[in-house]
């Protein structure tokens, strides 16, 4: 799915499951603008893994993710 950005956003994360990596990419290029490191919780009483992505420009990108378990994703304006 293509999101269009019309402007500076922070994409955030708060995951549960056991991996997740989350990736930016130009919708029209392909090309990957940003993303975030791999995550892995030890085990199921870790906390939450939490973290964000900022992406300067306006433009169509698509969102990557990769995870295992539960997540929830958010992109808040600048």
């Amino acid at each position: 799915e293509t999101i269009t950005l019309s402007g500076p956003v922070e994409i955030r994360w708060r995951v549960t499951g056991g991996q997740f990596q989350l990736s930016v990419i130009d919708a029209a290029t392909n090309v990957r603008l940003s993303a975030g490191p791999p995550q892995k919780r030890k085990d199921a009483s870790a906390s939450p893994m939490v973290g964000g992505i900022k992406v300067g420009r306006p433009g169509d990108v698509k969102i990557e993710i990769k995870a295992s378990g539960g997540w929830f994703v958010r992109a808040v304006q600048n």
